[in-house]
């Protein structure tokens, strides 16, 4: 039997950082925290608390299903983050292009940041394809 671990996710944008984190024999997926995406030391206690085994990032694709420009922005920000910081984590780009959208409408407001929420749904995608 599979030893159970966690699996955290990153909605990377230019200004903030959605975190969400699941379990990998529970498969509840909890938003967790926006963080600045200048705030490393953020991300990386995030990291230590939960030692993830797979870190899960969304990725956006055009309508052509190519890599847009942010998709190239964020492919690139992860690799420098993870070589900055030494990290040698498993990384799985998953398809984000809707999550955006799809977390504004299950929020109760437009006007506040829903990158959490995003990154929950880019996970809670993850875990049904993949898992």
């Amino acid at each position: 039997m599979d030893k159970t671990y966690q699996i955290l996710a990153f909605d990377v944008g230019h200004k903030r950082i959605g975190v969400a984190r699941a379990s990998s024999s529970v498969r509840l997926v909890e938003a967790l925290e926006i963080v600045e995406s200048g705030n490393h030391q953020r991300l990386l206690e995030l990291l230590n608390l939960y030692q993830p085994k797979i870190l899960v990032v969304g990725l956006p694709y055009n309508k052509d299903y190519e890599l847009s420009s942010q998709a190239k922005f964020i492919k690139t920000w992860t690799e420098d983050f993870l070589k900055i910081h030494n990290l040698n984590l498993e990384v799985v780009y998953q398809d984000e292009t809707l999550s955006t959208k799809a977390s504004h409408q299950s929020s109760e407001s437009t006007s506040k940041p829903v990158d959490d929420l995003a990154a929950k749904l880019i996970l809670e995608d993850y875990l049904q394809e993949a898992l």
